[in-house]
């Protein structure tokens, strides 16, 4: 079995760590089990990292609750902090345009002028 420099696991709530494993050795295999309350719409995600950086992050999972979609104004706050200093080291023009426009319409939400994200359709 291949050594994975890889030592955190942790689950992400609307952008918040919400759980965090640490092992002593660096693991191949991950498991992490919990218990989130879910009182109204968001999307939960994982990731691995070590003391390096971030070394793997899942997709989202959306739960909706009520049939809204989830938005957070803390975890959008966060989320447009993290994407300006990601803007500062892109230098792909057609990746910096998306993210940019991405921005633009979470910057909208947060104040007021949206009332919704370009997330997953409901099914």
């Amino acid at each position: 079995s291949a050594n994975y420099p890889v030592r955190y696991l942790e689950l992400i709530v609307n952008g918040w760590v919400v759980k965090r494993e640490l092992f002593l050795q660096s693991k191949s295999e991950y498991s992490l089990q919990t218990t989130i309350r879910v009182n109204e719409s968001q999307w939960v995600a994982a990731r691995t990292w070590a003391e390096a950086g971030t070394e793997a992050h899942t997709n989202p999972v959306y739960l909706y609750v009520g049939g809204k979609l989830p938005f957070n104004r803390d975890s959008a706050r966060n989320i447009l902090a993290r994407l300006e200093g990601s803007l500062e080291t892109i230098d792909q023009k057609e990746v910096l345009q998306r993210l940019s426009g991405l921005k633009g319409e979470l910057e909208a939400c947060l104040a007021g002028r949206k009332s919704r994200l370009p997330l997953p359709s409901i099914p």
